[in-house]
């Protein structure tokens, strides 16, 4: 048995999914699988990883596209490593990734826990161009408000544990992010049998429903201060298109949220779904309303709300940011003028 599972799920990604493979076989820890599963691509992915000449190296190709989240279960599912990491066919892992992450395994010695380290933002080429935390934006901003301390410190492997009720109550009242990074996240495979799998029905943020369903085994979270992985951004990612707000599935997202967990299960968190409602309207509906609004995007703005209030009209009529995008909405056209010079000056 290999103390690491890499499942790479894929679809139409050839063009750097042969990068993202040679980046784990390029380890300097060596003990691990490489699961692929192929999502009925129509590009060269298949042959491509056919051409890896590697044992440890399963391909898994399906002959129907069954969608992200399945693709997911089905890639994990044949795992057999003692921990597993899933990571996207388009990112990739820097050389002492698993060497790290298994001495920090070691060093805490828990028997339910969640690593997640830092990771570079590098653009279509490889070239690095940021940074992100270990710690997503809702649980980096809970920490620092409510002054939270690490329940363990490690500096010499420059990492910290935190409770699961810290970490789940920062993300059930922020903006639902998971925990860590999605390619970031190392966790064992006791904790994922024990959740049956990722079985989501979130159609762009499954690894969030799944980082949270984590928590709810109430695990260790160690937060690893090390850039360990390449998350690459290009314009066919899904993030690009949350990002432009195309893909408007991620509002649908942040819905289901409020309405798959209950309180028997958030009660033993100090939680409830009237925090995950209030949370809901403020932090995702009349926030990217506001900022749509101000960006002189006000009918995109106006849409953002009116799902917002098909969904919690009086959770809507209550919020002070509501009487602020009414207030704002009528002068939106001197936003919309000034949005469209930028463009104009931009292009010429």
């Amino acid at each position: 048995m290999p103390f690491f599972s890499i499942c790479i799920p894929n679809y139409n990604y050839s063009k750097y999914l042969k990068l993202t493979i040679e980046s784990v076989l390029s380890q300097s820890f060596t003990d691990f699988e490489i699961i692929i599963s192929d999502n009925a691509s129509k590009d060269d992915s298949v042959e491509m990883v056919k051409s890896f000449k590697d044992s440890r190296i399963t391909l898994i190709e399906n002959q129907v596209n069954l969608g992200f989240s399945p693709n997911l279960d089905k890639c994990t599912q044949n795992a057999s490593g003692e921990f597993m990491i899933l990571l996207s066919s388009d990112d990739v892992m820097f050389v002492e990734a698993l060497e790290t992450i298994y001495q920090v395994i070691k060093s805490n010695k828990q028997e339910d826990i969640v690593i997640m380290s830092a990771c570079s933002v590098i653009d279509s080429k490889g070239n690095k161009i940021g940074s992100k935390r270990a710690m997503t934006g809702d649980v980096y901003s809970y920490i620092k408000k409510n002054q939270v301390f690490s329940l363990e410190a490690n500096p010499n492997l420059s990492y910290e544990n935190y409770s699961a009720k810290t970490v789940l109550t920062a993300l059930l009242s922020g903006t639902f992010q998971p925990a860590g990074q999605f390619l970031a996240t190392c966790y064992s495979s006791r904790l994922y049998k024990k959740l049956d799998g990722y079985r989501s029905i979130m159609a762009v943020h499954p690894d969030a429903h799944f980082s949270h369903r984590m928590l709810f085994q109430n695990p260790i979270v160690c937060y690893l201060d090390k850039e360990l992985f390449g998350y690459r951004v290009h314009e066919a990612n899904n993030l690009t298109a949350t990002l432009n707000l195309t893909n408007i599935k991620y509002l649908l997202d942040s819905y289901l949220f409020t309405q798959i967990y209950d309180d028997q299960s958030l009660n033993k968190f100090g939680l409830n779904t009237n925090i995950l409602k209030e949370a809901f309207i403020n932090r995702i509906i009349l926030h990217d309303a506001i900022w749509a609004t101000i960006r002189g995007r006000n009918l995109k703005g106006l849409r953002i709300l009116l799902f917002g209030l098909s969904a919690y009209p009086w959770v809507v009529f209550r919020s002070v940011n509501f009487l602020f995008f009414f207030l704002l909405f009528p002068i939106s056209p001197i936003f919309w003028f000034f949005s469209g010079i930028n463009k104009f000056q931009k292009n010429h």
